[in-house]
């Protein structure tokens, strides 16, 4: 399968999830990925935008939130450029988490802990704070709505230790009055609100 991909992409599974809708698994030269409603989740068009930003990252991290763990990109990366960092994963579609674990090889171990819960539920009630926070929730080519709010916000900061770092990956939209809401909203509840990347699908904001 992998050396057909070279010459068109080879689609390995679909699958239907109640969360997520349609998933499907595709191979394409040689690398694997995940689209959601016809958006990347993973793969080659999602890796080298979270590689750029966290291997550039001036933190000393010992401990990783992940909220949506997708196909592991981001696990991938966060291991690569700290090893020694012991990584939470928080995702709420199982197919997900099974696809991670069948295609990409994400499994949980000393340093990574998958739990397959409600991250808006879930952060409510944990009480560990972490260096790194990134969020990357979303269903279909959007975060939820209810991730887009002063009180999500706020209850991400609770979690983030007094020198952390919050990578949020908001959805890339036309709406621009909405997404000016959300940085008016993100400096309300940060001191530090900064726009580090954009793409076709999705801006990646800083906050601290």
């Amino acid at each position: 399968m992998k050396l057909l991909s070279y010459l068109f992409p080879q689609l390995l599974s679909t699958y239907h999830s109640k969360i997520n809708g349609e998933i499907k698994v595709v191979e394409s030269f040689g690398r694997r990925a995940i689209y959601v409603d016809g958006a990347p989740q993973s793969g080659a068009e999602i890796w080298p935008m979270w590689e750029k930003i966290i291997k550039n990252l001036e933190l000393k991290i010992k401990n990783c939130l992940i909220l949506g763990v997708g196909g592991g990109d981001v696990i991938k990366i966060i291991r690569k450029y700290y090893p020694e960092a012991v990584i939470t994963g928080v995702e709420i579609d199982p197919i997900m988490i099974d696809i991670a674990r069948k295609y990409f090889n994400i499994k949980s171990s000393d340093k990574l802990k998958i739990i397959h819960a409600d991250a808006f539920a879930w952060i409510k009630l944990e009480k560990k704070k972490f260096d790194l926070i990134i969020f990357d929730l979303y269903l279909g080519k959007f975060n939820p709505p209810n991730a887009r709010t002063i009180s999500f916000l706020d209850d991400l900061k609770k979690l983030s230790n007094d020198r952390g770092f919050i990578l949020y990956n908001a959805h890339y939209q036309n709406d621009e009055e909405e997404y000016e809401r959300l940085l008016k909203d993100c400096h309300i509840v940060f001191r530090h609100a900064e726009l580090l990347l954009s793409s076709p699908y999705s801006r990646i904001l800083s906050l601290r």
